[in-house]
């Protein structure tokens, strides 16, 4: 792998953490502003929870598959 493959994939990488941090801080942001502090909202603060949870795990679910390693001898020949 050359130097420049290696700047792309830094690069990537950081975009990558930038936006999945970024939408965690908008998901946090937006449900505290509408559903814990407006007194005007529904009863229920489900789905500002709701948002909350969604955006951590498909952050968590990237982490994973980012990370995972494929078992020893496996080629990616399934067939």
């Amino acid at each position: 792998m050359d130097d420049s493959n290696q700047k792309r994939i830094r690069i990537w990488l950081l975009l990558s953490g930038v936006v999945a941090f970024g939408s965690i801080f908008a998901a946090v942001w937006i449900a505290v502003a509408h559903w814990f502090t407006n007194e005007k909202a529904p009863f229920s603060n489900w789905p500002g929870v709701a948002l909350i949870l969604q955006n951590v795990l498909i952050f968590l679910s990237g982490i994973t598959y980012r990370y995972a390693k494929p078992p020893p001898g496996d080629e990616y020949n399934a067939f």
